[in-house]
């Protein structure tokens, strides 16, 4: 039996996040994320963020506020784009919205938004839906699907070849726009 072992999904994504409320529905923000989207063509991608925020509501049913962000972004791509800066100042917005369905089952969505302002038609937007489901006071299913989309993607090297198959040189083309990644996650609650 012939094994194939070549690695076919991988995403790595880190946030962290701190709010400071001002007053009751008023907050500042300082954040971090980390990614690494191998197949998107982006090896590592960090990206600090300050700003504000509002909560527009929040009580045991519901939840929805709203950021407000300058960012900074260091990227380093699978393949080198010799037209786009590694390093770029951005603006972020980005929504946070949660609602209780029913006693067992809620629904998440965050939408973020980010915009280079070195290059104003880079626009990244992450939406981000779930539907956790209280299947019993340990377990809960949470199915989920994340929409990734960039106007100006990652490069990837393609080879080229005469027309005995050799390789003559390579050529780079944009990835795909558009990533979607579908979840169905266990969450175990201790």
């Amino acid at each position: 039996m012939k094994r194939h072992t070549e690695k076919t999904a991988e995403v790595i994504f880190a946030r962290g996040r701190y709010d400071y409320n001002f007053t009751e529905n008023f907050y500042a923000l300082g954040g971090i994320d980390w990614l690494r989207n191998r197949f998107a063509g982006i090896n590592s991608r960090t990206l600090v963020a300050a700003g504000v925020g509002n909560k527009w509501v929040e009580n045991e049913n519901i939840r929805f506020k709203t950021d407000y962000s300058f960012t900074y972004s260091f990227q380093n791509d699978v393949v080198e784009n010799p037209f786009a800066k590694t390093k770029f100042p951005g603006v972020r917005f980005a929504y946070d919205f949660w609602y209780k369905l029913t006693a067992s089952t809620d629904f998440e969505s965050i939408f973020i938004a980010d915009w280079n302002l070195d290059n104003t038609k880079d626009v990244r937007i992450d939406f981000y839906n779930a539907l956790p489901i209280k299947i019993s006071e340990v377990f809960t299913l949470k199915p989920s699907l994340q929409l990734l989309w960039r106007n100006e993607p990652s490069l990837i090297e393609i080879d080229l070849q005469d027309s005995q198959a050799q390789k003559i040189g390579t050529v780079l083309t944009p990835l795909k726009n558009l990533d979607s990644l579908f979840s169905l996650t266990l969450v175990v609650n201790l």
